[in-house]
């Protein structure tokens, strides 16, 4: 051992949290269905957000949301936010593939207007999905990896 090294440790990695599959599957796939049945009164919004938003949720979702919970363990408020922000980025990408006139996503999505209202919609959405894929993790974690 020398000097240098009692002076200046080499830097550790952070901790993981491991990351039950069975239970963050259900989390994920549970998520919005708990958000429609508990928000539905809601001018049906949750309700039409399933089957709309379901594709990039579950493209986008799961690797996020692995990635957070290995890191931090299962925090709702931060998977909300993950979910707000990994929303406005897929609506930052749509748009301009839209804007530049892709023509599969044009003919697949629709014009731009269609796009701001699916992808605001999904601010709403989509936080909460995170939200309660953290607390439903949570509660279908076993005891024994915490």
């Amino acid at each position: 051992m020398t000097a240098t090294s009692v002076l200046y440790p080499p830097p550790r990695a952070p901790a993981l949290h491991p990351v039950n599959a069975t239970s963050f599957a259900l989390a994920i796939v549970l998520a919005p269905i708990w958000v429609a049945i508990l928000f539905f009164w809601v001018l049906l919004i949750p309700v039409f957000a399933v089957p709309f938003g379901a594709l990039p949720y579950l493209l986008t979702a799961p690797p996020i949301l692995l990635w957070a919970f290995s890191k931090n363990g299962p925090q709702p408020g931060q998977a909300a936010v993950l979910g707000l922000i990994t929303n406005l980025g897929i609506w930052l990408l749509v748009y301009q593939l839209t804007a530049a006139g892709a023509p599969l996503l044009t003919e697949f999505v629709g014009k731009p207007d269609a796009i701001n209202s699916y992808f605001v919609l999904g601010c709403l959405v989509a936080p909460a999905w995170g939200y309660f894929a953290a607390v439903i993790y949570r509660w279908l974690e076993p005891k024994s990896m915490t």
